[in-house]
Protein backbone atom coordinates (compact mmCIF):
# COMPACT_ATOMS: atom_id res chain seq x y z
CA UNK A 1 0.00 0.00 0.00
CA UNK A 2 1.29 3.17 -0.70
CA UNK A 3 1.98 6.25 1.53
CA UNK A 4 -0.95 8.10 -0.79
CA UNK A 5 -3.08 5.42 -0.33
CA UNK A 6 -2.52 5.76 3.91
CA UNK A 7 -3.16 8.86 3.61
CA UNK A 8 -6.22 9.13 2.10
CA UNK A 9 -7.60 6.28 4.55
CA UNK A 10 -6.56 8.58 7.44
CA UNK A 11 -10.20 9.64 8.61
CA UNK A 12 -10.70 5.60 9.52
CA UNK A 13 -7.61 5.98 11.93
CA UNK A 14 -8.77 6.01 15.92
CA UNK A 15 -6.09 8.08 16.81
CA UNK A 16 -6.98 10.94 14.20
CA UNK A 17 -10.55 10.62 15.25
CA UNK A 18 -11.53 10.52 19.59
CA UNK A 19 -15.09 9.21 20.09
CA UNK A 20 -14.80 9.57 24.02
CA UNK A 21 -14.93 13.25 24.18
CA UNK A 22 -18.15 14.85 24.66
CA UNK A 23 -20.03 17.81 24.65
CA UNK A 24 -20.15 19.83 28.66
CA UNK A 25 -24.14 20.83 28.97
CA UNK A 26 -25.14 24.05 29.43
CA UNK A 27 -26.22 24.93 32.90
CA UNK A 28 -29.90 26.58 33.23
CA UNK A 29 -29.64 30.50 34.05
CA UNK A 30 -30.43 30.72 37.55
CA UNK A 31 -34.08 31.92 38.25
CA UNK A 32 -35.05 36.10 38.36
CA UNK A 33 -36.71 37.45 41.06
CA UNK A 34 -38.50 41.02 40.87
CA UNK A 35 -38.21 43.36 43.90
CA UNK A 36 -42.14 42.75 44.50
CA UNK A 37 -41.65 39.01 44.37
CA UNK A 38 -39.01 38.99 47.19
CA UNK A 39 -40.83 41.63 49.23
CA UNK A 40 -44.18 39.23 49.38
CA UNK A 41 -42.17 36.75 50.23
CA UNK A 42 -40.19 38.20 53.09
CA UNK A 43 -43.49 39.26 54.47
CA UNK A 44 -45.00 35.74 54.21
CA UNK A 45 -42.39 34.81 56.20
CA UNK A 46 -42.49 37.16 58.61
CA UNK A 47 -46.62 36.42 58.69
CA UNK A 48 -46.23 32.83 59.05
CA UNK A 49 -42.96 33.00 61.75
CA UNK A 50 -45.54 35.44 63.69
CA UNK A 51 -48.58 32.91 63.56
CA UNK A 52 -46.01 29.62 64.55
CA UNK A 53 -45.00 32.42 67.38
CA UNK A 54 -48.14 33.13 68.58
CA UNK A 55 -49.51 29.76 68.41
CA UNK A 56 -46.51 28.60 70.79
CA UNK A 57 -47.00 31.51 72.83
CA UNK A 58 -51.04 30.36 73.17
CA UNK A 59 -49.80 26.27 73.85
CA UNK A 60 -47.65 27.56 76.32
CA UNK A 61 -49.96 30.11 77.87
CA UNK A 62 -52.75 27.21 77.99
CA UNK A 63 -50.21 24.71 79.53
CA UNK A 64 -49.48 27.56 82.09
CA UNK A 65 -53.15 27.72 83.06
CA UNK A 66 -54.33 24.23 82.77
CA UNK A 67 -51.45 23.29 85.33
CA UNK A 68 -52.03 26.10 87.23
CA UNK A 69 -55.89 25.32 87.45
CA UNK A 70 -54.64 21.84 88.41
CA UNK A 71 -52.86 22.96 91.47
CA UNK A 72 -55.08 25.43 92.54
CA UNK A 73 -57.56 22.26 92.63
CA UNK A 74 -55.74 20.05 94.36
CA UNK A 75 -54.83 23.03 96.99
CA UNK A 76 -58.12 23.66 97.55
CA UNK A 77 -58.97 19.82 97.99
CA UNK A 78 -56.27 19.70 100.69
CA UNK A 79 -57.47 23.06 102.44
CA UNK A 80 -61.29 21.82 102.38
CA UNK A 81 -59.68 18.29 103.87
CA UNK A 82 -58.01 20.21 106.62
CA UNK A 83 -60.95 22.93 107.39
CA UNK A 84 -63.62 19.76 107.67
CA UNK A 85 -61.11 17.71 110.04
CA UNK A 86 -60.57 21.27 112.46
CA UNK A 87 -64.31 21.42 112.30
CA UNK A 88 -64.43 17.99 113.16
CA UNK A 89 -61.67 18.54 116.62
CA UNK A 90 -63.72 21.48 117.18
CA UNK A 91 -66.75 19.27 117.53
CA UNK A 92 -65.05 16.78 119.53
CA UNK A 93 -63.50 19.19 121.98
CA UNK A 94 -67.01 21.16 122.18
CA UNK A 95 -69.16 18.15 123.07
CA UNK A 96 -66.22 16.50 125.43
CA UNK A 97 -66.25 20.07 127.32
CA UNK A 98 -70.04 20.12 127.37
CA UNK A 99 -69.80 16.61 128.76
CA UNK A 100 -67.35 17.25 131.77
CA UNK A 101 -69.53 21.23 132.31
CA UNK A 102 -72.72 18.43 132.43
CA UNK A 103 -70.94 15.94 134.69
CA UNK A 104 -69.85 19.03 137.24
CA UNK A 105 -73.07 21.04 137.04
CA UNK A 106 -76.09 18.80 137.20
CA UNK A 107 -75.55 17.55 141.06
CA UNK A 108 -74.90 21.14 141.44
CA UNK A 109 -77.89 22.29 139.94
CA UNK A 110 -79.78 19.33 141.62
CA UNK A 111 -78.96 20.14 145.31
CA UNK A 112 -79.54 23.81 144.76
CA UNK A 113 -82.97 24.06 142.30
CA UNK A 114 -83.82 20.24 142.18
CA UNK A 115 -86.88 20.72 144.74
CA UNK A 116 -88.04 24.06 142.90
CA UNK A 117 -87.99 22.17 139.98
CA UNK A 118 -89.82 19.57 141.68
CA UNK A 119 -92.69 21.85 142.66
CA UNK A 120 -93.00 23.60 139.16
CA UNK A 121 -93.04 20.13 137.58
CA UNK A 122 -96.39 19.22 139.71
CA UNK A 123 -97.85 22.68 139.27
CA UNK A 124 -97.36 22.40 135.34
CA UNK A 125 -99.07 18.77 135.17
CA UNK A 126 -101.99 19.45 137.33
CA UNK A 127 -102.92 22.50 136.54
CA UNK A 128 -103.36 20.31 132.92
CA UNK A 129 -105.56 17.74 135.36
CA UNK A 130 -108.21 19.88 136.95
CA UNK A 131 -111.44 18.47 137.37
CA UNK A 132 -109.83 15.05 138.08
CA UNK A 133 -111.76 13.24 141.11
CA UNK A 134 -108.42 12.06 142.79
CA UNK A 135 -104.67 12.53 141.91
CA UNK A 136 -101.92 10.37 143.79
CA UNK A 137 -98.73 12.28 144.41
CA UNK A 138 -95.76 10.11 145.26
CA UNK A 139 -92.81 12.11 146.16
CA UNK A 140 -89.32 11.13 148.41
CA UNK A 141 -89.90 11.23 152.13
CA UNK A 142 -87.61 14.02 152.63
CA UNK A 143 -90.43 16.15 150.84
CA UNK A 144 -93.48 15.01 151.50
CA UNK A 145 -94.21 17.85 154.08
CA UNK A 146 -93.30 20.38 151.70
CA UNK A 147 -94.84 19.27 148.57
CA UNK A 148 -98.08 19.20 150.67
CA UNK A 149 -97.98 22.39 151.74
CA UNK A 150 -97.02 23.71 148.20
CA UNK A 151 -100.45 22.43 146.47
CA UNK A 152 -102.44 22.89 149.25
CA UNK A 153 -101.45 26.64 148.39
CA UNK A 154 -102.19 25.99 144.66
CA UNK A 155 -105.75 24.41 145.28
CA UNK A 156 -106.80 27.70 147.62
CA UNK A 157 -105.59 29.98 144.99
CA UNK A 158 -108.24 28.73 142.67
CA UNK A 159 -107.19 25.35 141.49
CA UNK A 160 -109.58 22.58 141.40
CA UNK A 161 -107.29 19.69 142.86
CA UNK A 162 -108.39 16.81 144.34
CA UNK A 163 -104.81 15.13 145.76
CA UNK A 164 -102.82 13.25 148.16
CA UNK A 165 -99.15 13.08 148.35
CA UNK A 166 -97.03 9.96 149.75
CA UNK A 167 -93.67 8.97 150.61
CA UNK A 168 -92.03 6.44 148.05
CA UNK A 169 -88.60 5.60 149.56
CA UNK A 170 -87.80 4.10 145.91
CA UNK A 171 -87.60 7.75 144.30
CA UNK A 172 -84.61 9.17 143.19
CA UNK A 173 -83.88 12.74 144.57
CA UNK A 174 -85.60 15.07 143.31
CA UNK A 175 -88.22 12.63 141.16
CA UNK A 176 -92.05 12.01 141.63
CA UNK A 177 -94.80 9.77 140.31
CA UNK A 178 -98.36 11.09 139.81
CA UNK A 179 -101.27 9.01 138.94
CA UNK A 180 -105.14 9.53 138.31
CA UNK A 181 -108.17 7.63 136.91
CA UNK A 182 -106.61 7.26 133.66
CA UNK A 183 -103.41 8.20 133.23
CA UNK A 184 -100.33 9.04 135.08
CA UNK A 185 -96.94 10.89 135.14
CA UNK A 186 -93.05 10.71 136.02
CA UNK A 187 -90.31 12.81 136.13
CA UNK A 188 -86.79 11.26 136.76
CA UNK A 189 -84.19 13.85 136.74
CA UNK A 190 -81.68 11.43 137.55
CA UNK A 191 -82.75 9.27 134.33
CA UNK A 192 -82.78 12.03 132.55
CA UNK A 193 -79.30 13.32 132.85
CA UNK A 194 -78.44 9.44 132.47
CA UNK A 195 -79.86 9.70 128.86
CA UNK A 196 -77.82 13.23 128.06
CA UNK A 197 -74.45 11.94 129.84
CA UNK A 198 -74.93 8.70 127.28
CA UNK A 199 -75.37 10.62 124.49
CA UNK A 200 -72.54 12.94 124.67
CA UNK A 201 -71.05 9.55 125.37
CA UNK A 202 -71.95 8.38 122.20
CA UNK A 203 -71.10 11.21 120.39
CA UNK A 204 -67.43 11.43 121.68
CA UNK A 205 -67.30 7.38 120.88
CA UNK A 206 -68.51 7.56 116.97
CA UNK A 207 -66.96 9.70 114.02
CA UNK A 208 -65.44 12.47 115.89
CA UNK A 209 -63.04 10.27 117.96
CA UNK A 210 -62.03 8.78 114.80
CA UNK A 211 -61.18 12.23 113.42
CA UNK A 212 -59.62 13.56 116.54
CA UNK A 213 -57.33 10.37 117.41
CA UNK A 214 -55.96 10.87 113.60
Amino acid sequence: MTKHAIQGNDKFFFDLNIFDEKEEPTEPPPPMFSESEIELARQKAYADGRQAAMRESQESRDQYIAKSLEKLSQDTSVLFAAESAREKTYEYEAVRLCLAVFQKAFPLYQEKFGHEDLKRTLESILARQEGQKQITVHVTPDTVDGINQHLAKLKSSGLDLNFTVQSDEALAPGASRLSWADGGAVRNPDALANDIEAALKDLLAGPLAKVHDS
